[in-house]
């Protein structure tokens, strides 16, 4: 799942420089890591984290921590089982809530979320770009870059040094 979050990342702060990663296998049985963290640079040298599991319950956190004000993105989903939690995806506004706590307030207000179908808005979406040409809010490119990201963390995680994507993407 950490790549589609690669993808905000990008989208809202440009370009990452490197990153460094560890990986870890420690609860599923299946003969991958299970639990990964990475923390990446910025073109800007703006400072990531991003963090990934699949041993702890079903839920997604953004935070980002500006000067103003941080931003807090959750969403936590409801336990289902795998085929019933795929249909839940439909309806992921529903368990999404946005935050927003400013400097020298104490407390968040929530920011008001347009409830729609995710899955709908990208059909919409590429369906739009085929008749009038735009550019997919995830292009080719930014997805060759997402992937170019999680490459560069498998490789730090197996090696212990930080990686650029630029080593990545040649």
């Amino acid at each position: 799942m950490g790549i589609h979050f690669v993808d905000l990342f990008n989208h809202f702060l440009g370009p990452v420089d490197s990153v460094f990663s560890y990986f870890n296998k420690l609860y599923i049985e299946a003969p991958v890591e299970d639990v990964g963290a990475t923390v990446c640079r910025f073109e800007s040298g703006v400072l990531g984290y991003l963090g990934s599991n699949y041993a702890s319950p079903r839920a997604c956190y953004i935070y980002a921590y500006g000067t103003k004000a941080n931003l807090r993105c959750s969403i936590t989903l409801k336990e289902l089982p795998f085929e019933q939690y795929l249909l839940r995806w439909q309806l992921i506004d529903n368990d999404t809530r946005v935050e927003i706590f400013e400097k020298g307030k104490t407390g968040s207000i929530d920011l008001p979320l347009e409830i729609g179908n995710p899955v709908l808005e990208e059909v919409d979406e590429f369906a739009d770009c085929i008749k009038t040409g735009k550019r997919p809010e995830t292009d080719g490119e930014g997805a060759l870059i997402a992937l170019a990201y999680i490459r560069a963390a498998i490789e730090s995680a197996k090696t212990g040094q930080q990686v650029t994507l630029k080593q990545i993407l040649g």
